[in-house]
């Protein structure tokens, strides 16, 4: 039997950790092979994965999704992608734009740059998990009015600003070269 192997970045992570702890778990698919790329920022806590850091399946790699040539040897080397590592507090975005910019969409790139040149068969599987602020649906009444705090249908005019990556497009190349 052949096992999946799935790369996992941003894996050591509150969210990442749940989803590699439920695929090596007792409940989780047979042969699955787990590898976490993490950076270890603030978000990334190598405990989180201390229940299955002895897992037959799984591989720790320390590193960077913007490092074109780890992302490039791990994809290589994996059949799905599931991709965690953002920064995605709407404070950090605001004081370090640059960082938050690199990380999550220039990492992104990486990511599915190395998927084409590795997979663009139209077989691989790329799954991005992107955080974004919510918007807390309070009701107020101004001026005779029910309106809510934040309108989803205006993005650009939050009362809280959302992360700079949520005004860009919203959709990603598909992992396919068949046509």
């Amino acid at each position: 039997m052949t096992s999946t192997r799935i790369l996992v970045t941003g894996g050591a992570g509150f969210i990442g950790s749940h989803y590699v702890r439920t695929l090596l778990g007792s409940r989780g698919a047979a042969g699955v092979r787990v590898t976490v790329l993490d950076k270890l920022t603030y978000a990334g806590n190598p405990a989180n994965l201390d229940p299955v850091r002895t897992h037959p399946g799984f591989t720790f790699v320390p590193g960077d999704v913007c490092d074109a040539a780890l992302v490039d040897r791990l994809v290589a080397e994996h059949d799905q992608i599931v991709h965690f590592a953002a920064e995605s507090p709407v404070d950090r975005s605001i004081l370090d734009a640059a960082e938050f910019v690199r990380t999550n969409v220039g990492g992104t790139q990486t990511l599915l740059d190395a998927a084409l040149r590795h997979h663009g068969d139209g077989r691989f599987v790329f799954v991005h998990i992107s955080t974004r602020t919510r918007c807390t649906a309070r009701l107020r009444t101004v001026r005779g009015r029910r309106r809510t705090r934040c309108r989803p249908t205006r993005p650009t005019r939050p009362r809280k600003p959302p992360p700079p990556s949520s005004l860009w497009p919203t959709t990603a190349p598909t992992v396919s070269t068949s046509g």
